[in-house]
């Protein structure tokens, strides 16, 4: 990731991200069959898109107390790439990006710089479509060294 003096900003990156999202009762029922958790796992793993560079773990889901399911997925992005403006006050952070999936949208971050070359972000979000499926929207922490 690059910081231009200018308030440019570009990054390109190796993305690893892991999700556990909540699959309700009533959503296992939705299309009139009630499905298990193992089947909601298969229906999700036949659904994943195929995206340049992006690969997945397979789902994994498991029954919840009081109905439901639990899945999670891996997500590999192998080469994301994003630019755009960004400006700092106190300890904010606020990157525009102006390509990627979230062009033109603000995204305020907290971010803490230790001995003059190792820079922290703090709140990144990062939106990961999913396909037919919507997206999810991914917050981590981002520890960068300066070159």
């Amino acid at each position: 990731m690059t910081f231009n003096t200018d308030g440019t900003y570009t990054s390109v990156r190796n993305e690893v991200y892991s999700a556990t999202f909540g699959v309700g009762a009533a959503c296992l029922s939705a299309t009139g069959v009630t499905k298990t958790c193992p089947q909601e796992e298969s229906a999700l793993n036949a659904s994943l898109p195929v995206l340049a560079g992006v690969t997945y773990s397979p789902f994994t889901c498991s029954p919840v107390l009081g109905g439901g399911c639990s899945c999670t997925v891996g997500i590999t992005d192998s080469n994301y790439q994003e630019s755009g403006t960004y400006t700092t006050v106190g300890s904010m952070l606020t990157e525009t990006p102006s390509t990627g999936p979230s062009a033109g949208t603000p995204v305020p971050l907290t971010y803490c710089v230790q001995g003059g070359s190792a820079l922290t972000i703090v709140g990144s979000t990062q939106s990961v479509s999913m396909g037919s499926m919507g997206s999810i929207g991914l917050t981590g922490v981002s520890a960068l060294t300066k070159q």
